[in-house]
């Protein structure tokens, strides 16, 4: 059950020392289990339009709670473009000091997925269109993991946050990419291995 009214905030003048109200509405509700009230602005001086609002919210809270409707934070994911889910996670990225080279590298083969497979928002990834792409590219098995990668650490993050409730090529399996290098490894002859030490300055001694 859930407890829920209306308000108008009280406050002293520090000019007057008088008591003076709010002129806005404010609600409050606390739903079973709760251990304290969730206070909000109505943004409205009318009570009767106060009241609307905050038994509206009050129903929404309640259905979603109930598993009726899905949470607004979900709501509001859903319906943001995937660019800026992509914009958020880089910065999410920076601000734990991720290197520039790796979340360039995220950044461009997400947002080459989404262009290339046509995704505008986060429920038309699919693990279905992510294997169709995949099918059709050219690029070494290694490649097409580091992709894979990426958007799997968008996802991952998102389904972290809340935005998401899955991941939708969590089950995806990676690429065998065993003996289907796109060039043979070798080692340097010596005349490679001196021209590369002409110009590795302070890099040097750790090539030597």
């Amino acid at each position: 059950m859930m407890a829920h009214s209306l308000f108008q905030p009280k406050r002293i003048d520090p000019k007057t020392g008088k008591r003076k109200t709010n002129r806005y509405w404010y609600g409050q509700y606390r739903l079973d289990g709760d251990t304290r009230y969730t206070r909000f602005s109505l943004g409205t001086t009318d009570k009767r339009v106060a009241q609307k609002r905050l038994d509206e919210i009050v129903e929404r809270e309640e259905r979603q709670r109930a598993g009726i409707l899905a949470p607004s934070v979900l709501v509001e994911a859903a319906a943001t473009p995937l660019v800026d889910h992509l914009a958020a996670f880089i910065e999410y990225l920076n601000d734990r000091n991720r290197s520039k080279d790796y979340t360039r590298k995220i950044e461009q083969r997400i947002k080459r997925l989404a262009t290339e497979c046509g995704w505008k928002r986060t429920s038309d990834i699919s693990a279905a269109s992510f294997v169709a792409w995949r099918h059709a590219q050219t690029l070494a098995p290694k490649t097409l993991n580091h992709y894979q990668n990426a958007l799997s650490a968008l996802l991952d993050w998102l389904k972290g946050t809340g935005r998401v409730l899955v991941n939708p090529i969590e089950l995806v399996g990676k690429i065998d990419g065993c003996g289907k290098q796109t060039f043979t490894r070798r080692a340097m002859n010596d005349a490679e291995a001196q021209r590369l030490l002409a110009v590795s300055d302070q890099r040097r001694p750790g090539y030597l």
